[in-house]
């Protein structure tokens, strides 16, 4: 999946989605789990703002193994 150009920062929400793809409903939430927990681990770099939790596009890309 490619990242969205215009965008710099994304939510755990948002990463998840990029990782996984969108939910099939509004109440599955085992990719942003799955996300989140990547984060914890520190296999995805992260940066907290308040209680917000908000990943560099650069860092996703470098997961995903993207060359940017």
């Amino acid at each position: 999946m490619n990242l969205p150009s215009d965008q710099h920062l994304f939510s755990i929400k948002e990463a998840a989605e990029v990782l996984f793809g969108k939910p099939k409903d509004k109440w599955a939430q085992g990719s942003y789990k799955r996300t989140r927990r990547l984060v914890q681990l520190g296999f995805i770099k992260a940066m907290k703002d308040g209680t917000k939790t908000y990943i560099k596009r650069k860092d996703l890309a470098e997961f995903l193994g993207y060359d940017e």
